[in-house]
């Protein structure tokens, strides 16, 4: 299951984002669950903490309590597997995004085709989950057949040690 966590205090660009989720999971036919946050609250840190598999976060820079770039650090002390994509309609901050060596997988200005912008992100997202799910996919079927490999040769070594000396080469 995938799983996203909106923070953004706006509650229209809130709705917005799920409703772009949505349609974009829709399409997809991926089990997901979307969790939503307008403050970086106590829920959300447990959230944070718990593990609830693959996350995408979609994380508002400039918060009543906190910054986007904040939440971030704190996801990526624990995390460094999740997606993080921050909005903001402050462009300026884009800078101290790009220094804040969070790796950030993007940053969608809520000025500019904000809805074309987070889609064009999401999908790239997938894209990169089904890459690695397929790589992952490769060599757990590598090390089976290792393994499988491993076994038959046991089982060729036994047939001769135990069986083929026993019976073909047993002094009379």
């Amino acid at each position: 299951m995938l799983n996203f966590v909106v923070c953004e205090d706006n509650k229209v660009i809130l709705q917005k984002n799920i409703d772009i989720i949505n349609s974009v999971m829709f399409k997809n036919n991926i089990n997901y669950r979307v969790y939503s946050f307008s403050s970086f609250s106590e829920e959300l840190k447990e959230l944070m903490n718990s593990n609830i598999g693959q996350i995408i976060y979609i994380l508002d820079i400039e918060l009543e309590d906190a910054s986007g770039l904040d939440i971030a650090a704190e996801i990526r002390k624990k995390d460094l597997d999740s997606f993080i994509i921050i909005s903001t309609s402050y462009i300026d901050y884009l800078p101290y995004t790009l220094k804040s060596k969070l790796m950030l997988f993007d940053f969608v200005s809520k000025f500019e085709n904000y809805e074309q912008n987070l889609l064009s992100v999401l999908y790239k997202i997938l894209a990169s989950i089904k890459k690695t799910s397929s790589n992952r996919s490769k060599i757990k079927e590598w090390f089976y057949e290792r393994i499988k490999c491993s076994f038959e040769w046991e089982y060729i070594n036994y047939f001769y040690n135990v069986i083929y000396k026993k019976f073909f080469f047993r002094k009379s």
